[in-house]
């Protein structure tokens, strides 16, 4: 995906963990369209997958939408990310067409879901 965003520096006085950090909020963004190729195959009894003879291939068309929102915390003091937190919404649309001797044949789905992701950064004591 191509991705369209922006950063923008929210505070500099935001506290975690402790540390003192500077909060950047986040919005992203990315949509486009997805061409894929799907297999139909003969093997389900008497005249293939869904009526369909032999091995046919056509083309499923693919869009999809992503909307994020999200915060970093990053130390000054430590010079290192602290926390990331995105969310957000995905949808995803595919529709499909097959011409086979028994007619024509067209589907389309809608998938939407929310997306989270969280990742919290420390640092380790080595030992020895």
């Amino acid at each position: 995906a191509d991705w369209e965003g922006t950063a923008t520096l929210a505070s500099l006085e935001e506290e975690y963990e402790g540390l003192s950090c500077v909060l950047i909020e986040l919005e992203l963004e990315a949509s486009g369209d997805q061409e894929e190729m799907e297999r139909w195959g003969g093997r389900r009894g008497r005249g293939g997958a869904a009526g369909f003879v032999g091995s046919v291939s056509a083309p499923l068309e693919s869009t999809y939408e992503i909307e994020l929102e999200g915060r970093l915390l990053f130390s000054l003091e430590q010079g290192r990310p602290l926390l990331l937190e995105i969310e957000g919404d995905v949808s995803t649309e595919r529709t499909m067409e097959r011409n086979s001797e028994r007619g024509d044949f067209s589907m389309s789905s809608t998938q939407e879901g929310s997306f989270t992701y969280s990742a919290a950064i420390s640092l380790e004591e080595s030992e020895g």
